[in-house]
């Protein structure tokens, strides 16, 4: 188990405390009128330009800060389109996340920037609230849903009035529980034609739901194999954002892993895709979602949104500089202000892409001593770390202090000890390798993979043990070597690298966070932790209890446990920046998510029209 499993997994847990209630959005809109379903054609029709289409245009007049409609987003990827299919896995671009929707959604509109900064939408608990009161989560295809008291069932209560695009089969009919049974279906292999799970699906240690069914048109009904808050919220986390699409486009061409086939609800609808190139989607004017901020106004704003497809870095960042980008992500924090030198409108926002660590055999000398642990902690300088290394934009404090409210140990309330363990000082650190039998420190290799964006920050960790009389051999593999080595054979002999969420340490959550970060497969995960049974039983106590005090109370003092044992040295969190064209407004970079292709984040970008015309662009 691990403090994130518990500072995670657990906080997760509370997830849904659950006889959570999600509230739905502002009203549903009337179903457009004049509309017929188009029949059945061998390729769907493409679909209707947004500019043909202008309600709501004039519902709130434009102003420097009230958004406008109309308009193209241009924005990149670095990776080509391999799958459209949700259910055939290898999507690279995420493209289906423009277009598609789920059963529920991270409430990105109404909670502030500082409360979401997990790397991975998916990842946020949903159906708690953040210190502003508002919940993780907001209703989607699903208008609420609520857990059944004995936690072994799931109810939707489906949204009415939602409608498939209007191309291709199933395009324009109104959308109800019956499809997303069929999309269940189709992903678990629970019936419907479907005896296996779709490539994509990803089991958990309970396996998959026992039954997903509609009971009639509005009601979806999910039964799990066990009762368990974890497995609830591994339901939520892994398979709310289920895309929905039209059954009869499976059922005509067998699949839907072509960009004409992709007859689904979002806020938008692929009008082309030019392999090497470009994708390009369109507004979808019958879409149900109406701006919270704005409540008369429907979205989404943009007419279009282009996605180029540029893998040279080079290149992409030629085209923010002359405008031809509006947007361009995961630059490194140099090469935005770099940008921000050459166009001093540019925007920056900043977030994180996980923490560099370092694991350790944790059932063999010297790592098996505490007193080396937390030498090697010591002998980094978190802060110096921070304010150069990483430009000044990461706190400087220890990484593993940050994560769900209620469910971690808040730095500030750590016991003055646990925080001395964090805080620079080599001449401290000495003086544990003296107690622990290691006067002049000892010899040691730490493996990393060639992937990693960190071989410098192995080189300043090599520097810092040094200064303590820890001799450390880096050792460079190619990517595979190491994911073999590491994660299949468990065959870490010393030290390794490992990157992990940016907010919650460990990030990913669930039972397999301390696997992961020992680099060890589960099958040894017992042999490493045996001397940390109160760690086990914690974890195990957390994962089973059906109690959400009880599951905050253990976190609370798992995550504060493992913070003190020092399993990993921590880093700082990886800055990751987004630079936006001064015209794009209402961009938020923690809601874009899947490569900037977030459909219900996109939604409310809009662009000002006037200020892009100012400026000559």
């Amino acid at each position: 188990m691990s403090n994130m499993i518990l500072g995670f997994v657990v906080s997760s847990l509370m997830v849904l405390s659950l006889v959570m209630v999600a509230c739905g959005q502002a009203a549903v809109p009337t179903a457009p009128t004049g509309q017929t379903t188009p029949a059945a054609s061998t390729a769907p029709t493409n679909p209707t330009t947004p500019a043909e289409e202008k309600p709501q245009q004039e519902a709130v007049k434009p102003g420097a800060d009230v958004p406008q409609y109309g308009g193209t987003y241009t924005i990149d990827t670095s990776t080509e389109a391999t799958r459209f299919d949700p259910a055939l896995g290898g999507l690279t671009t995420g493209i289906y996340r423009l277009v598609g929707e789920e059963l529920g959604q991270s409430n990105f509109e109404e909670v502030p920037p500082e409360e979401f900064n997990y790397d991975d939408w998916t990842r946020i608990p949903l159906g708690i609230s953040r210190p502003s009161g508002k919940p993780y989560a907001t209703a989607a295809m699903a208008e609420s849903w609520q857990v059944s008291a004995d936690m072994k069932s799931i109810t939707f209560k489906i949204r009415k009035g939602v409608r498939f695009h209007n191309i291709g089969p199933g395009g324009g009919r109104e959308m109800d529980a019956y499809d997303i049974e069929y999309v269940w279906h189709r992903y678990f292999g629970l019936g419907r034609g479907f005896t296996a799970p779709a490539a994509s699906a990803r089991p958990t240690i309970w396996g998959p739901p026992v039954s997903a069914k509609a009971t009639d048109k509005w009601t979806f009904v999910v039964t799990l194999p066990t009762a368990s808050l974890t497995y609830i919220y591994k339901s939520f986390q892994e398979n709310l954002d289920l895309q929905i699409y039209a059954h009869e486009a499976v059922e005509k061409w067998g699949n839907i892993d072509r960009w004409d086939r992709l007859v689904m609800t979002g806020p938008f609808m692929v009008k082309d895709y030019v392999p090497g190139s470009s994708i390009t989607v369109v507004r979808n004017p019958d879409y149900w979602k109406y701006d919270v901020q704005y409540p008369q106004n429907r979205l989404p704003y943009v007419d279009m949104v282009r996605v180029l497809i540029i893998p040279d870095r080079s290149t992409a960042l030629a085209a923010v500089r002359t405008g031809k980008l509006d947007r361009l992500e995961n630059l490194d924090w140099e090469s935005a202000r770099d940008l921000k030198k050459t166009n001093p409108g540019i925007v920056i926002n900043n977030s994180f892409g996980g923490v560099p660590s370092i694991a350790m055999r944790l059932d063999k000398q010297p790592f098996s001593d505490i007193r080396v642990r937390r030498a090697l902690q010591l002998a980094v300088n978190l802060r110096e770390l921070a304010e150069t290394y990483w430009g000044g934009i990461p706190s400087g404090l220890p990484p593993n202090a940050a994560g769900t409210p209620g469910f971690i140990t808040p730095y500030q309330e750590w016991p003055q000890e646990v925080k001395d363990g964090y805080a620079y000082n080599p001449e401290g650190a000495k003086r544990l390798l003296k107690e622990a039998g290691y006067p002049n420190g000892f010899k040691t290799s730490l493996v990393f993979p060639r992937v990693a964006a960190d071989a410098d920050l192995m080189a300043i960790l090599k520097d810092y043990w040094a200064k303590i009389g820890v001799d450390v051999e880096l050792r460079l593999m190619e990517s595979a070597a190491y994911n073999t080595f590491a994660y299949v054979t468990g065959g870490v002999e010393a030290m390794s690298y490992a990157r992990f969420g940016a907010n919650a340490p460990g990030g990913g959550g669930g039972p397999n966070w301390f696997y992961r970060i020992s680099g060890l497969r589960p099958d040894v995960y017992k042999q490493h932790m045996k001397n940390y049974p109160l760690f086990e039983e914690l974890g195990d106590k957390s994962l089973n209890t059906l109690d959400v005090e009880e599951s905050m109370r253990l976190s609370k003092e798992g995550d504060l446990y493992a913070a003190s044992q020092h399993w990993q040295i921590w880093t700082q969190p990886v800055p990751n920046s987004t630079v936006t064209q001064p015209w794009v407004k209402r961009f938020v970079s923690y809601a874009s998510g899947a490569s900037g292709l977030q459909g219900h984040g996109v939604s409310w970008v809009w662009i000002d029209q006037n200020l892009k015309k100012a400026m000559g662009r």
